[in-house]
């Protein structure tokens, strides 16, 4: 800790033009300390051996901002309350992590959406109908760049551990729906996945190669 004799202190204080009355500025630090708007004085010797009071140097600008609040013509009271704050600052409240776990799930939809924008086009975007050829969902797609009015509708599930196949139920979809999917894990020891089937006015089926060893989350999009 860094202290400064009362001496020198008070010659700093002064030199910054800070006001400690017209009585004995040694009286008024005392009353700053007796009422808590400043860090306590310690004893110890001087470079001269003898033994006179010390403040830690922080002091200085404790008393400049009691100087810059009484120039507010704040009063004691409320002094005493805005140095207990600035000394200490409420904690900001943290979100509860599954707020926070929904909130970066969205940023991914938001993300993927922003690039497809961006770019003007989908690339290789494929799907398999249930003989698991490989076909494009819409070849003319390519031709035009994504509109926000497209999508109809986002979600988020899970494939269950174990499994290979999970049924989204959505109103909006239609055979001829551009669906997108964003795994957010692993598939393994899947290696791709594929929307299997769409039912019409009902939802759709997203599958994988093989059944996923632990509960997959994922997002969608509906395109129409």
């Amino acid at each position: 800790m860094n202290l400064i004799n009362v001496k020198d202190l008070i010659i700093e204080l002064k030199k910054r033009n800070v006001d400690l009355g017209k009585g004995n500025p040694y009286n008024r630090l005392r009353y700053f300390t007796k009422i808590g708007w400043i860090d306590h004085m310690v004893r110890k010797k001087d470079s001269t051996g003898v033994v006179i009071g010390h403040f830690p140097v922080e002091v200085i600008e404790q008393i400049e901002y009691v100087e810059e609040l009484k120039k507010q013509n704040k009063s004691n009271e409320e002094i005493t309350k805005l140095i207990k704050i600035k000394k200490n600052p409420p904690l900001k409240k943290e979100s509860p992590y599954t707020d926070l776990k929904i909130f970066i799930s969205k940023i991914n939809i938001t993300h993927v959406l922003l690039i497809l924008i961006a770019c003007g086009s989908l690339f290789e975007l494929l799907n398999y109908n249930s003989r698991n050829e490989k076909v494009i969902i819409n070849p003319n797609l390519n031709q035009a760049p994504i509109s926000l009015t497209q999508i109809t509708e986002t979600g988020f599930n899970f494939v269950p551990s174990g499994k290979n196949r999970i049924f989204i139920n959505s109103r909006k979809v239609t055979k001829n729906s551009v669906i997108l999917v964003n795994f957010e894990g692993s598939i393994s020891p899947a290696t791709n996945y594929y929307i299997s089937e769409k039912v019409d006015n009902e939802g759709f089926f997203i599958s994988t190669n093989l059944p996923v060893n632990t509960d997959t989350k994922f997002s969608w999009v509906i395109l129409n």
